[in-house]
């Protein structure tokens, strides 16, 4: 299976966020830092697009998605629209098993 995961932000606090390519649609995976605990998050690209909004880390991801090879498969997520109502939790602020 044809997969690959390369980081394309990591904070200050030392939380780090990656972009998985392969078979499937694209995702964002968030590794939360050692000190809260090291708990991953996984998203597809098109959810953490509309809940995460303007945060450095968007425009970091959208930056990996504009290099040759972005979403080798997967297809193209939509970056344009926002929620109706703005969430009160990020992505990377929920800790869920990558199960």
């Amino acid at each position: 299976m044809y997969e690959t995961t390369s980081e394309f932000y990591a904070s200050a606090n030392g939380d780090k966020w990656f972009l998985e390519r392969g078979e499937t649609a694209p995702s964002v995976i968030h590794r939360a830092n050692p000190a809260s605990g090291g708990a991953e998050t996984r998203w597809s690209v098109d959810d953490f697009l509309k809940v995460a909004e303007d945060h450095p880390q968007v425009a970091a991801l959208r930056n990996a998605l504009a290099e040759p090879g972005g979403l080798e498969k997967g297809g193209n997520p939509s970056t344009t629209g926002k929620l109706d109502k703005a969430p009160t939790v990020y992505p990377w602020s929920v800790h869920r098993s990558s199960a």
